[in-house]
């Protein structure tokens, strides 16, 4: 049984989702999907969720499901707050692979506060925290060839390129998509 993340940056509270918070973890994400949907779905090949019209139901369904998996020890979805409660966005821990040390760093932004550098905040303190709690050897990141504001905050918060995955997903349209492969080593 895995304990739920929960840790501060500067200025930001990264959490996991917990069940105490349900209704207003859900009503917050279902908000910041929706705000955010247009911008999303530019990369449906990294972001396949984002193809299904955002509810309340399925924002609920989600955390459910996040709790369950951290609890489980099989993926680490955190919300990312501002101190003053308002939801900058999701990130997480993903394919934790304990034994190697290596962890996959997923996020996303809510655009009702884009540009403000929370999640270049959060993706910092999340990667810290895995080097740190975790003893991770290395946390990457898979970002969309396309999506230059996920490669330059990868850049930001210390990744570099690894490789290039061609034609390594595709999108909803059959189209193929290339993936930086972002990393970050505890050296």
């Amino acid at each position: 049984m895995h304990a739920a993340i929960c840790f501060s940056s500067e200025r930001l509270h990264i959490r996991s989702p917990q069940a105490g918070s349900l209704e207003s973890d859900a009503a917050a994400l279902f908000e910041a999907v929706c705000a955010s949907l247009p911008q999303l779905r530019q990369f449906p090949a990294s972001l396949p969720w984002v193809k299904y019209e955002p509810s309340l139901e399925s924002s609920r369904a989600y955390l459910l499901s996040a709790i369950s998996n951290t609890a489980q020890g099989r993926d680490f979805p955190l919300l990312i707050f501002t101190h003053d409660g308002a939801l900058a966005g999701c990130s997480g821990l993903h394919h934790p692979d304990f034994a190697t040390g290596r962890f996959e760093l997923g996020f996303w932004g809510n655009q009702a506060l884009a540009r403000c550098g929370y999640i270049t905040e959060a993706a910092q303190a999340i990667i810290q925290f895995a080097f740190d709690a975790w003893q991770a050897r290395e946390v990457y990141a898979l970002v969309d060839d396309l999506n230059p504001r996920a490669i330059a905050l990868c850049e930001r918060a210390g990744m570099r390129q690894q490789a290039l995955l061609r034609a390594e997903r595709f999108d909803a349209d059959g189209r193929a998509r290339d993936t930086r492969v972002m990393i970050c080593g505890n050296e």
